[in-house]
């Protein structure tokens, strides 16, 4: 090979790269648009949301409900008759020792 011919074989090397750079920067540009569109449009939604089917389940579940297990919370404790001498007792205890200091 001569010397002009090994400048020629290198312009070429460099041509072919130079022009392949951008069309590679392309496809990647092209990559990012497009995860973008996809992120986008996973993030809108599809139209408007009718808030009285959520108002209407809750009017039909009255009861109130844990937070954290989702289960019903009762609001009234059922009590035996020994429950009911002691709140009595209690009662009575409370009333006395107020009576005293007022």
């Amino acid at each position: 090979m001569a010397v002009g011919e090994i400048v020629v074989v290198h312009q070429r090397l460099i041509r072919q790269s130079v022009t392949a750079i951008p069309k590679e920067k392309k496809k990647k540009k092209k990559l990012k648009k497009d995860k973008k569109s996809k992120k986008h449009s996973e993030s809108k939604s599809s139209g408007p949301v009718q808030l009285s089917q959520y108002l209407q389940e809750r009017k039909k579940d009255e009861d109130q409900r844990s937070a954290v297990s989702g289960k019903k919370m009762k609001l009234k404790i059922k009590k035996s008759t020994e429950d009911k001498q002691r709140e009595k007792n209690r009662q009575e205890l409370l009333n006395f020792l107020n009576s005293q200091f007022g």
